[in-house]
Parts: C-alpha cells; structure tokens; sequence
C-alpha cells in the first residue's frame, strides 16, 4: 500500500468518466447528476463553515494513474479554500443543467415553446404547466452555462421572453429583461431553488420512465447547529422573537434555523441588523456560521404571545 497522500484506491479506473455513461439512461443520468450536485454542496459546505481547513492540505498531493502520476503542489490559503470551494458549485450547476435537459429533451422531446397551441399560435411562457415551464428554464441554464462556464450569460430571447411559473416547488422566473445579462442564481431565487428545480425534473424523468416514486426521506437532524436558550428572555407561549444581531467580522454570515430539522434558515449579513423569527420550537433557535471566524451576538428586542389576535402584537 502505497503512502503516499492523496493516492487513489486499487481498481480505480483511469478513465474518470463514468463506464457505460453512454448507454445512461435518462432517468440514471438525472439520478447521478442530482446526487453529484448534492454531494458538491455538502463538500463546499464543510469549506465554508471550517470543517475543511487550509492546514489539512499537505504541501504536495500525488494521485497515482494507470500510466504514471500526477503531482499537484501548492499551499491552500482560507481565501482560496473559499474561492475553489464556490467554483465546485459553479461547475455543479453547469454539469447539472447540461445532464438534466438533455436527460428532458430525451425523455419528452423537442422544446415546449418550440410548440403551437390548437389555434396554430405559439405557446406563450405563462401557458406553460410545471412541467414545461421547468423544461424551458433548465433549457435557458444549459444555453447559458454551455458557452462560458464560469462566466455564463442568460440567452432569454423570442418566444422565452416572459414569466414562468413552477408552482408545485414555488418558483418564478422572470426573464422579461435578463438577456445578454450575467447568469446569477437570484434570478431563480437562490441555489435552493435551483436545486429544487433540478430535483423536480428528477421526479418528472423517473414518472415517465415508469419508476414508482420513492418515499420521501426524512430531513437530516443538524447536529452541527448552534442551540440559543430564550427561556429567561421569552415567555414559553412566545411563538415569535424579534433579534438585534451583530456578526464579527462584518462580512460574515450566518444561518438562523429555527428547529434542527430546518432545511431553508435566514440568512444573516453582518454587521448588523434586525431580524424577526418564528419559533418552532418553544424558547429556542438554533444558528451556524459561515467561517469558523464568524461570530455572532443576538440581542432580545421583543416577542409576540400565541394568544394575540388580530394581528401581530409585539411586547418589549
């Protein structure tokens, strides 16, 4: 066994593409693309929040090949452990978007908008189902990404000019005035969102494919999560609590989650702020920081009782 750090496992093959990828089916292709985008959030995750450290990288990693080696030498500052880490989610996006509409245009054919209606008119985006909405903004992702990558463009033109609607997973996208404009993620609402949409057009790939669907799994406990007892600050009926907070350094952010179980936190930018919150949980939230130098101070301002009715009353 070799000691060297970095080396790959015996029987690793050479070729790091997929064997067989060309025969992928449809369905296949979206389930390993939807797991791979997944996968590169939880890796960039542990970067971001300083479980993956600069230190635990050797100054030289060998990767041993089939026909020799190679060597990659180099120190990974905080800064560029961010940067590379925000990169792999970049080119997640792209891959998926790529994988994911030509998985659709295999599944279903041509391009919805590409369609006319009974009356021999073009379809316009807001006739569009869920379904064929998502079709045509994964279509306008992949036409982005497929040209610059890294610094991709949205080619909203014609008849995909407009708002589409994907009701069942909440998402509006608009691209009334988004052509020739750099591809940003709040377009769609968020890398959330856009995971949503990918993940939808799982689901849609696996129906037509005849695969029954599978259960939903159970959201992940947190346990990394930060526990904030409010019980001396609120009453046990307070269902909601309004925070001043302060977050050091100032370009820091943190996530306020309002059970363990929370899978869409609010995000917190420093340096500082007000922020109102639900409770889920009585007398309690939970938080995480971005970095592990981030640091955050939350202050009482005031909370609203469960009793109170007509409308929201705030008790200092």
């Amino acid at each position: 066994m070799t000691s060297e750090p970095g080396a790959r496992p015996a029987g690793q093959p050479g070729n790091w593409f997929p064997e067989g990828s060309v025969g992928l089916s449809p369905d296949v292709a979206a389930d390993r693309v939807s797991e791979q985008l997944a996968f590169t959030i939880k890796l960039a995750a542990l970067g971001f929040n300083g479980t993956i450290r600069p230190d635990m990288f050797p100054p030289m990693v060998v990767m041993p090949l089939d026909n020799g080696r190679i060597e990659v030498s180099g120190e990974v500052s905080a800064e560029a452990l961010r940067a590379h880490m925000s990169n792999l989610i970049v080119g997640a996006i792209s891959v998926a978007a790529q994988v994911i509409n030509k998985a659709l245009e295999d599944t279903f054919g041509g391009h919805p908008l590409d369609r006319l209606n009974p009356g021999g008119v073009p379809l316009s985006p807001e006739e569009l189902s869920d379904l064929d909405a998502a079709r045509e903004v994964i279509y306008m992702f992949r036409t982005a990404v497929s040209h610059d990558p890294y610094r991709p463009t949205w080619q909203c033109r014609g008849l995909r000019v407009g708002m589409f609607r994907i009701r069942e997973i909440d998402c509006v996208f608009d691209s009334t005035t988004l052509d020739g404009k750099p591809l940003d993620m709040r377009n769609i609402g968020g890398l959330d969102k856009y995971v949503s949409l990918v993940q939808f057009c799982q689901r849609a790939i696996r129906r037509a494919s005849g695969r029954v669907e599978e259960t939903a799994k159970p959201q992940p406990v947190r346990d990394w999560l930060q526990r904030v007892e409010l019980n001396e600050l609120v009453p046990p009926n307070a269902v909601a609590v309004r925070f001043a907070y302060r977050i050091e350094p100032a370009n820091g952010r943190v996530a306020l989650h309002r059970t363990r179980h929370d899978s869409h936190p609010t995000w917190l930018s420093g340096p500082s702020g007000e922020i109102e919150i639900e409770l889920d949980e009585p007398q309690v939230v939970y938080f995480e920081t971005i970095g592990a130098e981030t640091r955050l101070s939350l202050d009482v301002r005031g909370y609203r009782h469960a009793e109170w009715e007509g409308g929201p009353k705030w008790e200092h």
